[in-house]
């Protein structure tokens, strides 16, 4: 459970904004990564840099963080991995973003597609580092996840933790809502404050949320978090 930003182990890779890499490309900054410039070549991979920065799990992540060579058929090929991350835990990871169409066998690019991954995962085995493919699946598997992942993520960006936070989350003793806690602490903190804590409280960790089903509101239901 932490926020302290660590240097990663890779530095990002920047990509000419050309036809194959300008597409639906985002800028962005996180915490995890001291607050750097950040770009992204998709919006699939703009939606899963969500998941990894609200990630309290996730200490630290480098975007397009290397290039590999491999041969085919006698040729030279490159492959750039979309994301390594370290978790809190020791844990490592390189991530290859794929939309769900390219992994089907009728898909024009499926055989490209298919030689990438295998040569990214003969790589990530030969150095002993874990390697997975996400998808839309996985990315954007509920309703309202990345709508309230984007507004956790902008205001932990825009905003320092506010100094109530610690107060707020001994308030949070047990399953709450959040007009809740604001009722009984309104004398002491504003809606906002309130607001702000307990989305700085669920990027580092210590409180949870049904994100996947429940829009951010004074609706949201916030308990502890008794794993981290």
């Amino acid at each position: 459970m932490s926020s302290t930003f660590q240097t990663p182990g890779y530095s990002p890779i920047v990509l000419p904004r050309n036809k194959r890499y300008g597409n639906n490309c985002w800028n962005a900054a996180g915490r995890k990564v001291g607050l750097r410039d950040i770009v992204l070549y998709s919006d699939l991979e703009f939606d899963h840099w969500l998941n990894v920065e609200s990630d309290y799990r996730v200490l630290t992540y480098c975007e397009q963080p290397c290039e590999i060579e491999f041969v085919l058929k006698g040729k030279r090929h490159t492959s750039i991995l979309d994301m390594w991350i370290l978790y809190v835990n020791g844990k490592v990871l390189f991530i290859e973003v794929k939309y769900e169409k390219e992994l089907h066998p009728r898909h024009r690019q499926y055989e490209r597609t298919m030689r990438q991954i295998e040569a990214q995962e003969t790589w990530c085995n030969q150095e002993g580092i874990g390697y997975e493919v996400r998808t839309e699946k996985q990315i954007r598997r509920s309703r309202f996840l990345i709508q309230n992942q984007l507004k956790i993520v902008s205001s932990v960006t825009n905003h320092e933790k506010p100094h109530c936070a610690n107060e707020v989350l001994k308030n949070i003793t047990q399953k709450k809502r959040l007009d809740e806690i604001y009722s009984e602490m309104y004398e002491k903190v504003g809606k906002e404050n309130i607001h702000l804590a307990c989305q700085w409280l669920i990027y580092e960790g210590h409180i949870q949320a049904d994100l996947d089903n429940q829009i951010w509101s004074n609706q949201l239901e916030v308990w502890r978090n008794e794993q981290a």
